[in-house]
């Protein structure tokens, strides 16, 4: 790694070492030298010898984990350490073409057809709600008691988000939480005060409304922070902010919304007034701190290649976690990213036993840590996560990382609520109400109140679309996977 002067790239992230790996050199524990790559990510699982079940799989691809090399690697290591596994002898496990996210509707209809479907899905953002609406996803209670799981070795929060009626339909692929990036420099400039770790609400207001003013060097308006609450944010990042104000948005069932309460009103007050003062603007990411947008912006786990080859070493920053908010808590965003069993599988319990060594075992994730620079499920690794980052990445080297593994360990980072019924429609609602809520348009009052009746209405109807489907099942009889309840326009 050359100095940390430079600018650091993507490319760089590709030929890092640390340890016992150099993915420059196409090396790394656990995978010899000059040993098969295994299939690409656009090859279909080969044809295995008699006997041997194959099975198919998304993996999680996060962070650098978007290109050919890290596909490839990643495969070897599966066929090196599972394949080749006497523990799991006689499964062959290969990663599917469709990787990436948000691909929950091709997998309902390749598992109705009976083909190319993964045995254990990976799924982001609205995939869960979709499979689950689906009954696409197996219960996992009785793999876990069988195999003596303590499910503390994940986050209770996350854990806890996949759970419904009381089924773990899932478990986490990876953990990303968000915190708080920051322009020090600019503050330096400005002649104020670093916030401490410690921040409340009332400091971190404080601080933004004084960094509001029209930025000298660009003559564009500056805000004080960059906000996950937005059009196209707002279903899945609401939640951490009500619950920072004491509120909710959906009850114990995820039937019925119930943002409007005082505290959603004084939430939303609250952002409809920072908006209209420039106090908060909508989610730029890294953009806004790089641009001088903003002097705080709400970052991801996911962002950690952004922080390195954006701000590296050519502006003073740091992390931050989010404030205590006015219910006199912190919170914050955690993604929903999960594995599951696909109940359209032939072999659930050989798929179970991939999606444990995904899941439970550190092996997969401590490789893909080093691949893909993702954060990991298990609880244990995330030390191990920030020293293999800040190998990684020098430029992070000083930076306090140590943020995003406490949002998670601490349980205060939250995954988004989804609603049981027609959640693409609810979105869309919601959507749009924010929009006029943060365009002024409308009182917080009046616009969650039409918001939350609007949101009740949608939901009514899907217990008598479910019903409605069930009879159609039993009246069209198949020997295949059973209809499917499907979220509108799949």
């Amino acid at each position: 790694m050359q100095g940390l002067g430079r600018r650091w790239t993507r490319r760089d992230a590709i030929r890092w070492s640390a340890g016992a790996g150099v993915l420059g050199g196409v090396v790394l524990s656990g995978c010899a030298s000059g040993a098969s790559a295994g299939s690409t990510a656009q090859q279909a699982a080969p044809t295995a010898a008699s006997g041997v079940i194959n099975l198919l799989f998304n993996p999680n691809v996060q962070g650098v984990g978007y290109n050919t090399t890290v596909h490839k690697l990643l495969q070897q290591y599966v066929d090196q350490n599972f394949n080749q596994n006497p523990k799991y002898k006689g499964i062959n496990a290969q990663m599917t073409g469709a990787l990436g996210q948000g691909k929950a509707a091709g997998q309902v209809a390749a598992s109705i057809a009976g083909s190319g479907f993964p045995d254990v899905l990976e799924g982001c953002c609205t995939d869960f709600p979709t499979y689950f609406g689906g009954g696409w996803l197996v219960p996992l209670d009785g793999y876990l008691k069988n195999d003596n799981i303590d499910t503390s070795i994940w986050s209770k929060r996350h854990m806890e988000a996949l759970n419904v009626d009381g089924q773990q339909l899932g478990i986490p692929s990876y953990d990303g939480s968000v915190c708080v990036v920051y322009r020090q420099d600019t503050l330096d400039q400005l002649g104020l005060s670093y916030p401490d770790s410690s921040w409340d609400f009332s400091t971190a207001l404080d601080i933004w409304t004084r960094c509001t003013a029209i930025d000298p060097s660009t003559q564009k308006q500056r805000s004080g922070i960059s906000v996950y609450l937005s059009s196209g944010d707002y279903w899945q990042k609401l939640n951490f902010w009500l619950r920072g104000w004491g509120a909710t948005e959906a009850d114990s069932t995820a039937t019925h919304c119930t943002a409007n309460s005082q505290n959603g009103i004084n939430c939303l007050t609250f952002v409809q007034s920072a908006a209209k003062e420039k106090i908060i603007l909508p989610r730029q990411d890294v953009g806004a701190l790089t641009s001088g947008a903003a002097v705080f912006s709400m970052c991801g786990e996911w962002d950690i290649f952004s922080l390195a080859q954006q701000l590296g070493t050519k502006y003073k920053w740091n992390v931050l976690p989010v404030p205590t908010w006015p219910a006199g808590q912190r919170s914050t965003y955690n993604n929903i990213d999960f594995y599951g069993i696909n109940r359209a599988s032939k072999h659930p319990a050989h798929a179970w036993e991939l999606l444990r060594w995904l899941t439970a075992e550190p092996g997969w994730q401590q490789f893909q840590i080093k691949a893909t620079l993702v954060a990991p499920c298990l609880l244990q690794l995330w030390d191990q996560w920030e020293t293999i980052v800040k190998q990684a990445a020098p430029p992070l080297q000083t930076k306090n990382l140590h943020w995003f593994r406490d949002a998670v360990v601490q349980g205060y980072s939250w995954p988004a609520t989804f609603f049981r019924y027609n959640m693409n429609e609810v979105i869309a609602s919601l959507d749009a109400w924010v929009q006029k809520i943060w365009s002024s348009q409308i009182s917080p009052t009046e616009g969650l109140n039409q918001m939350v009746t609007q949101v009740n209405a949608i939901e009514a109807v899907g217990p008598a679309e479910a019903q409605g489907t069930s009879q159609a099942t039993k009246l069209f009889p198949s020997n295949g996977p059973g209809i499917a309840v499907v979220q509108p326009g799949l």
